[in-house]
């Protein structure tokens, strides 16, 4: 190649940037000509999409509220009257609000915010307001308005009309969320089933519990076995419990074992859920209050043995006097000479009652009050063994098999001694506090 031909290509690079900017300079003078300067398309549009959003996210201002409400509601409102939270406006009158398409409206009235309803803590302490001057339906459309992020303040929802006797409202609340799809917290069925079982307790110190219907109870379980057998992580042996306290308390023998059964069949591994003291307690104090006529005494019986037997070999349940307690009731109450009878051994065995050596003494059945004995006959008399021979009981060796430390007895365990007592005519030597018994 020439030498000049290599100039001649030398040259041609270097002009390379200046045609170039030649050219850019030449379209932005046609485009200033035309006054059509080029945009980035994209970029204009994600501004445009956060202006839109932003506008959308905020409250209208006082002045178009007032004249939005006067056109929607047909009343005038002061000038100098603020509009939101706290304008008195009548369930009516929110209701049409709430029902209007124009969002900035509602959160105005409901003194909130497009931003605001994406924090669930923020959501919950404007809900917490509103119930404070006891304003459920803006509560609840807040929280309904928040979706996910109100899930939270629908737990404090709850707890409101749980605390003011509420229960079938709480109720309905909680299967709306179930039915809109929500994945439900444990805090939420908590909340419920605590509020239930208290709800209950308070219904039944008034004689009166046909408030909370069967049906009710029996939707509530549905629902958390259907969270339960789709592996809902957020369920714990906490909201079993509590829920096997609003069976016992609304007498749902049936319920209560269903429940029990479930945790070692519905799931497996590590993601069972693992029946706990307090499991243990309530499932045994379910079966001291049943009737034979919901069970055969004899099944009671052996259930409550083998619960008991389960606990006892169970490395991460430590017995307390609350768990013997619960299981000795059955036996001290019920209208059998001999299970009395095996009420005392049981007594003997874990609470500091008796001396060591009546512990192994033997109670003899036939020596009974029988006038006192006949009276609690003709009270009842239906919690009796027919059949000997279904009976599974543990022996007396295995009432406390490892003899762990008896427990100091409380007033309710001296009194159901001293009463076995009585019954079989034999002398109570239980000494009262600060008298050590031998």
């Amino acid at each position: 190649m020439s030498l000049n031909n290599r100039i001649l290509q030398i040259r041609q690079f270097s002009n390379t940037r200046f045609l170039l900017g030649q050219k850019t300079k030449a379209k932005i003078n046609i485009a200033l000509t035309k006054q059509s300067i080029p945009l980035d398309k994209k970029h204009y549009e994600a501004v445009q999409i956060k202006k839109r959003k932003d506008f959308n996210n905020t409250p209208v201002k006082n002045d178009s509220a007032q004249k939005l409400l006067t056109n929607l509601l047909g009343r005038e409102f002061k000038d100098d009257e603020i509009i939101g939270p706290n304008t008195p406006l009548t369930t009516k009158e929110l209701d049409i609000i709430f029902k209007q398409s124009n969002i900035r409206l509602t959160y105005k009235v409901l003194g909130t915010s497009g931003r605001q309803i994406q924090d669930s803590l923020t959501v919950d302490e404007d809900v917490k307001k509103l119930l404070s001057r006891n304003d459920l339906f803006r509560a609840k459309e807040l929280a309904r308005l928040a979706r996910y992020q109100g899930l939270f303040a629908y737990g404090t929802i709850l707890q409101y009309l749980l605390n003011r006797g509420q229960i079938n409202d709480a109720f309905e609340i909680f299967m709306n969320l179930k039915r809109r799809g929500y994945s439900l917290k444990g805090r939420l069925y908590n909340i419920l089933i605590s509020g239930y079982a208290d709800s209950i307790s308070k219904r039944n110190n008034h004689g009166n519990i046909a408030d909370i219907s069967h049906n009710k109870i029996e939707q509530l379980y549905r629902a958390f076995q259907k969270d339960h057998k789709e592996y809902n992580s957020e369920l714990s042996i906490i909201h079993v419990n509590s829920l096997l306290k609003v069976f016992r308390k609304s007498k749902r023998l049936d319920l209560a074992l269903h429940l029990y059964d479930s945790l070692k069949e519905v799931r497996t591994g590590k993601l069972r859920i693992k029946p706990d003291i307090r499991t243990y307690t309530e499932i045994l104090r379910i079966l001291s209050n049943a009737k034979p006529n919901e069970l055969e005494f004899e099944d009671i019986v052996n259930r409550a043995e083998t619960i008991f037997f389960n606990a006892q070999h169970n490395i991460h349940i430590k017995i307390d006097p609350f768990l013997v307690r619960a299981y000795v009731s059955l036996y001290a109450y019920c209208d059998d000479l001999k299970l009395r009878a095996r009420a005392i051994i049981i007594l003997r065995e874990w609470f500091r009652i008796s001396s060591i050596e009546e512990i192994k003494q033997e109670i003899n059945i036939e020596t009974f009050d029988k006038r006192w004995w006949d009276n609690v006959l003709n009270k009842n008399g239906t919690k009796v063994i027919n059949n000997t021979n279904k009976l599974r009981l543990l022996s007396n060796s295995e009432i406390n098999q490892d003899k762990r430390k008896r427990f100091d007895p409380d007033d309710a365990v001296v009194r159901m001694y001293k009463e076995l007592c009585g019954l079989f005519k034999i002398q109570c030597t239980y000494k009262e506090k600060g008298e050590d018994v031998s």
